[in-house]
C-alpha cells in the first residue's frame, strides 16, 4: 500500500484521543464509528480502483539443491501416497481427538510399518 495513503488511514484513527483493541469495537463506538465507516469506505473505493495497492509481492528465494530435492520428494509422496495424504489431511482438518490419535500413530511408526510406499509399492 502507499505510505502516504497507509500514514493518512492510520492518522484518521488516532484523531478521536482513544483507541480500541479490535476495528469491530472501533465501527461500534459511538466517537469512533462515524469516522471509522468514512475511512473504510475510502480505502474501499480506493482499492476498487487500483487492487494492486493491497497486494504483496511474493518472496522470490531459490531453493538450495538438497531443498529442492526435499520437495520433489515432498511433492511426489503427496501424489503417490494416498496413506500419507489421510493423515495430512486428518491433522489439518480432523477433530481434536482425530488429531491426537493420528499423531499418537505417527510417533509409534504405524506408517513406517504399514505404508507400501516404503516398500516401493503405492496404489
Amino acid at each position: 500500500m502507499e505510505t502516504p495513503l497507509k500514514n493518512w488511514l492510520i492518522g484518521e484513527f488516532q484523531r478521536t484521543g482513544h483507541r480500541h483493541e479490535s476495528m469491530s469495537e472501533a465501527s461500534a463506538c459511538d466517537t469512533c464509528g462515524t469516522n471509522f465507516k468514512r475511512v473504510e469506505r475510502i480505502y474501499n473505493e480506493r482499492v476498487k480502483k487500483n487492487p494492486e495497492l493491497v497486494k504483496r509481492p511474493e518472496p522470490k528465494r531459490e531453493l538450495s539443491a538438497k531443498g529442492a530435492e526435499m520437495y520433489n520428494a515432498m511433492e511426489f509422496r503427496l501424489k503417490n501416497d494416498p496413506m500419507y495424504k489421510w493423515h495430512l489431511k486428518t491433522l489439518a482438518q480432523g477433530t481434536a481427538s482425530e488429531k491426537k490419535k493420528e499423531w499418537e500413530r505417527w510417533e509409534s511408526g504405524y506408517y513406517k510399518k504399514h505404508n507400501d510406499f516404503n516398500l516401493g509399492k503405492w496404489r
